[in-house]
C-alpha cells in the first residue's frame, strides 16, 4: 500500500529490508553499534565489514549510541548507499518512557537523513523483536511520528516501512488506514503480482481528502505522480476519480498519455 502525503510517498511492504532499493536503510541497532541479532545482524551480514568498521570508528569517537539517537554509516555491499543506525527502547510495560524514546528513533533518523540529503529511506519494525515492544503500539508510534514529520518537511521523497513478517505488515496496514489515510492526498494499493488493470483498480482508492486552494496545474502534477506507479505494460483504459475544490476531475491511463477532464475542459499530460 502507498500513500501520497504532501510530496512524500509513504509505502508499506512486506519483505527483506537488506534488499530495499532506496538511498538509505535504517538499522535497529543496539547501543554498542557492534551488530547483533535480528535485522541488526542481517544488515551487517549483507553490508559487510565496512559497516562494522565505520560503527567502530563512531563508537571510539563518541562512545555508545544512546537509546533514541541515530548515527550514519556507509551501506557497504548493500543496494542502499547509507545505513542509519538507531537504538530502540526495550519494552518495560510502558514505564520507562518507551513511547517517546521510540518516537525519537524515527524523528532523529529522519532529521539525519535530511541533513545528509537523503531522498528515500526504509525503516524496519524497530524494537518489536527481542526488545519486546508490542507490535501494534510500535506501529502506532512509527506511523504517527513519520506523518507528523512529513507534514512539516517535504524533503524526503519516499519513506518505506518494510515489515519482515505478515503480522507486522497487517498491523501497519490497519494503522495506516487510520493514521495516514485521512491526511493523504492519494492512497493506492495493489497486489504485487501483475493483475489486469481493471481488477487492480477495484482495490484502488484515490483521494481520501480534498485539494483546496491549489491551481489546477498543481493538481495535474499530483495526478502524474499517481500514474507513474502504474506499470506501463498495463495499457487498459480506466477511469480514476480525482477531487478538487472546484469539480471532479477524471484521469484516463493509456500508455504514457493522460487526459484530465473537469466536465468542461480537457488537458493532456504526457510522461516522457
Amino acid at each position: 500500500m502507498k500513500f501520497l502525503l504532501n510530496s512524500t510517498v509513504i509505502e508499506i511492504i512486506q519483505g527483506d529490508i537488506t534488499q530495499s532499493e532506496v538511498a538509505c536503510i535504517v538499522n535497529a541497532a543496539n547501543t554498542s553499534l557492534l551488530g547483533g541479532g535480528g535485522v541488526d545482524g542481517a544488515i551487517h551480514r549483507a553490508g559487510g565489514k565496512q559497516i562494522l568498521d565505520e560503527c567502530i570508528r563512531i563508537r571510539n569517537a563518541q562512545g555508545n549510541c544512546p537509546t533514541g539517537e541515530a548515527v550514519i554509516t556507509t551501506g557497504g555491499k548493500l543496494k542502499a548507499k547509507y545505513v542509519i543506525h538507531t537504538v530502540g527502547p526495550v519494552w518495560n510495560d510502558g514505564k520507562n518512557n518507551e513511547r517517546e524514546k521510540l518516537s525519537n528513533c524515527y524523528r532523529n533518523t529522519l532529521n539525519l537523513a535530511v541533513e545528509k540529503g537523503i531522498k528515500s529511506i526504509a525503516f524496519p519494525n524497530i524494537s518489536t523483536g527481542i526488545y519486546g515492544y508490542p507490535k501494534d503500539k510500535a506501529a502506532e508510534v512509527a506511523l504517527k511520528t513519520v506523518v507528523e514529520f512529513v507534514e512539516k518537511n517535504e524533503t524526503i521523497e519516499r519513506i518505506q516501512f518494510v515489515c519482515f513478517d505478515r503480522e507486522n505488515y497487517d498491523i501497519y496496514l490497519g494503522g495506516a488506514k487510520d493514521t495516514v489515510s485521512a491526511k493523504a492526498l492519494i492512497r493506492w494499493e495493489f497486489d504485487p503480482s501483475p493483475l489486469p488493470l481493471n481488477e487492480w483498480l477495484r482495490d484502488l482508492v484515490v483521494i481520501t481528502g480534498e485539494i483546496r486552494g491549489k491551481e489546477i496545474t498543481e493538481a495535474w502534477t499530483v495526478l502524474v505522480k499517481v500514474v507513474e506507479w502504474i506499470p506501463d505494460t498495463w495499457d487498459t483504459k480506466a477511469e480514476v476519480k480525482f477531487i478538487t475544490e472546484e469539480a471532479p476531475w477524471h484521469l484516463w491511463h493509456q500508455g504514457y498519455s493522460f487526459k484530465l477532464w473537469n466536465g468542461r475542459d480537457v488537458a493532456t499530460v504526457t510522461i516522457q
